[in-house]
């Protein structure tokens, strides 16, 4: 598998293809195919785009890019999450918790394990953690889901709960492969297929705090910038799959006088 730039492969003008076709043998339908997959990929882009931006004040927020990934021959475009990390946000909530350094918490989902930096959490009916919002999510520790008595929760470093002077658990933080193959469910909840779980990793690499969590690692001035990218990425794509459309048509137009 080979990873290009989007910038880089997204761009064909006719010279390049032309190009290529003589020293790769190119024929004009595979022209055609590179210069769809170009549009797709610049499309998808956009779309990431405005997803990012849309989503750029909600807590734990993790960008996604684009990169066009050539697999068999094929150009596809693939989304990867973005690495750095949000900044910390005060709350004062104690339930509220904040990872320094690398590092997921780890959720209990109806499909499986699930991932997130948005550390605003509460506590169900039943005194278990779980995420804040109208699914709740279980919180899992490292001895499974985390069960507290209401009233303020104190947490170390290294993430053991205290009540009452008491342990009462322990976060489980993990740390996962920067390419693993993360499915989102809504940009700051993620997890993968069951094969795919060799990717993670308990993290001993962090520093847990309470009363703050993570903002959206998303830079608005850096989305605005690719915006006018991606389009000039769509128009030329666009430009070289009619132009070797039309040469086609062409030929075809010679072939029938003859």
């Amino acid at each position: 598998m080979r990873h290009f730039s989007l910038f880089v492969l997204g761009i064909l003008t006719f010279s390049q293809v032309a190009l290529w076709a003589v020293s790769a043998d190119m024929t004009m339908e595979s022209g055609v195919n590179h210069a769809v997959a170009g549009m797709k990929a610049s499309d998808k882009a956009f779309r990431t785009v405005i997803d990012n931006t849309v989503q750029a004040q909600t807590p734990g927020y993790q960008a996604a890019d684009v990169v066009q990934v050539e697999e068999n021959g094929v150009l596809q475009a693939k989304v990867y999450r973005r690495a750095e990390k949000g900044t910390p946000i005060e709350s004062g909530n104690s339930l509220d918790f904040f990872i320094s350094g690398d590092g997921f918490f780890v959720l209990k989902l109806p499909t499986g394990i699930g991932f997130t930096r948005d550390g605003r959490f509460s506590l169900n009916k039943d005194g278990v953690l779980v995420t804040r919002g109208s699914a709740a999510y279980p919180i899992m520790g490292m001895q499974g889901e985390l069960i507290l008595q209401s009233g303020p929760v104190r947490v170390t470093p290294l993430g053991h709960l205290i009540q009452d002077g008491s342990e009462v658990g322990v976060l489980k933080i993990v740390s996962l492969k920067k390419d693993a193959p993360l499915k989102s469910l809504s940009g700051t909840i993620f997890y993968m297929n069951q094969d795919s779980m060799v990717d993670y990793q308990t993290n001993s690499d962090y520093l847990i705090s309470s009363g703050v969590y993570e903002s959206s690692n998303v830079q608005l001035s850096q989305e605005m910038v690719k915006v006018p990218n991606y389009k000039n990425v769509y128009d030329a794509n666009t430009k070289v799959a009619k132009t070797i459309l039309n040469a086609m048509m062409s030929s075809l137009s010679i072939g029938n006088v003859q």
